[in-house]
C-alpha cells in the first residue's frame, strides 16, 4: 500500500504474480519509500545488541542481506553460482546468477513468494544507487546487462557456463570438427553425428544443472538428427538466456520501479555494478586522498605504518580492513564519491594504573583466550574485547608500569567512518596489531562489557 492506503500501481511486488493478503503486504514496502532520499533507509535495532545505528548497523545489515543471499548450502533460494562455478572452469567462478526456478509457477510453487523476495532485491539496489550506499552482491556480468537492458548473447552464456557454451558450439560446427568433410560425404557426416550424439533430443539442462527442459513442444520425442543441428544449438542457447532473463526480470523490475528505466539505460552493465556495489579492488591511493586527521598528521611514524599496511595487504585483507572502519567493504569509484572522508584520530593512551592490552592481548603483544570476541560501543565501535590484567605469579609483588600505546588495538568507529590509531612504537608491532583486530572483529558485536 503507498502512504493513501490505495495500492500502488507502480510498484512491481503488487502484480498479480505476487502473494496476496495482510502477511505479504507486511513484507513489501512501496516503491515511492526506496525513491526517497534519505540518510537511511529504516534504522536498525540489533537485539540483544547495544550499538546505536548512526550508519553502522544499517550497513551490517546490507552485509548480512548479502551473505545470506550467497550462503552456500543456500539459505534463500533466490541465487545460486555460475555453472562455471560448479564446474570449476571458465570465467566468474566467484559469481552467482538469480535461480532459474525462483519464479517458474510450473516448477516452483513458491514462485510468487521468491518473486517478491527478488523485486525486493532490486530495490535495494535502487536505494543504494541513489543515496550512494554500497550492495556488495556478486552477480555475474549477464545479469548487470539484462538490468541495463541490454540484450544477452551466446557470449554471455559463455561466461557463466563456459562448457555447455563450447559444446553447443562444437555441436553446431560439427562438420568443421569432424574427420568427415560434410560436402564430400554427407552420408558420412550424418552417420558420425548419429555415433557422437546418441539418442540427443530437443531437450536441454537447465542452469540449475539438475532440470531438463523440452526445447518445443514434444521435444523430448524428437531426436536431433545432422540437419537439425542448427536449429537444436539455436533453441538451446535460446532457452538458457531466456531463462536466465525471466530470472532477472523482478530484480529489473525492482530496480526500475526505484530509478527511472530510462536512467538506467545510459549505464552499460559494468557501470551499474560498479555504482550499486562500489570498486571491488581497494585502491588505497583514492583512499588516502579523502582521509582526514585529527590529533595526528599523515607524516607521523604511525600513520605512516598504516598506509604501508595497507599497501602490502591483499584485496581481501583491504576489504577486511573497511569493513572494521566502515562496515563496508567496498569504496566509491572516485573522489567525488565520498561523503564522508575517512578520519584518522589518535587513541589516547589511559593515564595510571598497570599495562593493560586494551584489545585482548598479555603485555608482551600476545593474544590472550579473552580476544576471541569483539565489543562495541553505541556509535558502532569495532574493537577487540578486553583482556584482564596480567597477575603476577604468586609469592612475588606486581609493580605496575605506565601503559603505553603497543598495549592496544586500534578501535574503528563504522557509523563515522573512523580509526583510533594508537602511536605504536614499530612498524611490525603495528602491523600485528591492525592484522589481529580486523580479523577478529568482522562485525558490530553487543559484548560491552
Amino acid at each position: 500500500l503507498d502512504d493513501d492506503g490505495d495500492d500502488d500501481d507502480d510498484d512491481p511486488a503488487s502484480s498479480s504474480s505476487a502473494p496476496r493478503g495482510a502477511a505479504a503486504a507486511s513484507t513489501r514496502l512501496a516503491s515511492r519509500l526506496f525513491r526517497m532520499r534519505q540518510e537511511r533507509l529504516f534504522r536498525v535495532k540489533l537485539r540483544g545488541e547495544h550499538a546505536i545505528d548512526q550508519g553502522g548497523p544499517f550497513r551490517e545489515i546490507l552485509s548480512t542481506v548479502v551473505a545470506e543471499l550467497e550462503a552456500q548450502p543456500a539459505l534463500l533460494p533466490l541465487l545460486i553460482p555460475t555453472p562455471n562455478a560448479a564446474s570449476d572452469a571458465g570465467q566468474h567462478r566467484e559469481c552467482y546468477v538469480p535461480h532459474p526456478r525462483a519464479c517458474d509457477a510450473r516448477r516452483n510453487a513458491r514462485h510468487a513468494t521468491h518473486r517478491a523476495m527478488l523485486v525486493f532485491l532490486g530495490q535495494l539496489m535502487g536505494y543504494c544507487l541513489r543515496n550512494a550506499e554500497f550492495l556488495p552482491v556478486s552477480l555475474a556480468p549477464p545479469v548487470w546487462k539484462r538490468l541495463v537492458g541490454e540484450p544477452l548473447t551466446l557470449d554471455d552464456l559463455r561466461a557463466v557456463d563456459d562448457r555447455v557454451a563450447a559444446s553447443l558450439v562444437d555441436l553446431r560446427d560439427f562438420e568443421k570438427n569432424t574427420t568427415v568433410a560434410a560436402e564430400d560425404d554427407s552420408d558420412a557426416a550424418r552417420r558420425a553425428f548419429a555415433a557422437t550424439f546418441v539418442d540427443l533430443r530437443f531437450e536441454f539442462l537447465s542452469g540449475d544443472g539438475r532440470t531438463t527442459v523440452e526445447l518445443e513442444p514434444n521435444g523430448a520425442e524428437r531426436v536431433v538428427q545432422f540437419d537439425d543441428r542448427r536449429e537444436f544449438f539455436e533453441k538451446a542457447v535460446r532457452m538458457r538466456l531466456d531463462e536466465l532473463d525471466e530470472a532477472i526480470e523482478p530484480v529489473r523490475a525492482g530496480l526500475a520501479a526505484t530509478v527511472p528505466q530510462l536512467l538506467l539505460h545510459l549505464y552499460s552493465g559494468n557501470q551499474l555494478e560498479t555504482l550499486v556495489c562500489g570498486s571491488i579492488e581497494i585502491d588505497v591511493a583514492l583512499l588516502r586522498r579523502n582521509t582526514v586527521y585529527d590529533d595526528c598528521a599523515e607524516s607521523d611514524a604511525h600513520v605512516q605504518f598504516l598506509w604501508r599496511i595497507l599497501e602490502l595487504m591483499d584485496q581481501a585483507e583491504r576489504q577486511a580492513f573497511l569493513r572494521f572502519v566502515w562496515g563496508r567493504s567496498r569504496l566509491p569509484i572516485a573522489d567525488a564519491g565520498f561523503s564522508t572522508k575517512f578520519r584518522i584520530a589518535r587513541f589516547h593512551v589511559p593515564s595510571g594504573g598497570g599495562a593493560r592490552d586494551r584489545g585482548g592481548a598479555a603485555a608482551d603483544g600476545r593474544p590472550s583466550a579473552a580476544a576471541t570476541s569483539s565489543s562495541s560501543s553505541s556509535d558502532g565501535t569495532t574493537a577487540p574485547a578486553s583482556s584482564p590484567r596480567p597477575r603476577a605469579a604468586a609469592g612475588t609483588t606486581a609493580t605496575p608500569r605506565a601503559p603505553i600505546a603497543d598495549d592496544y588495538f586500534p578501535v574503528g568507529h563504522t557509523c563515522f567512518f573512523a580509526l583510533d590509531l594508537p602511536a605504536y612504537s614499530s612498524f611490525e608491532v603495528a602491523r600485528k596489531k591492525i592484522r589481529y583486530a580486523i580479523h577478529t572483529c568482522r562485525s558490530i558485536d553487543g559484548d560491552t562489557g
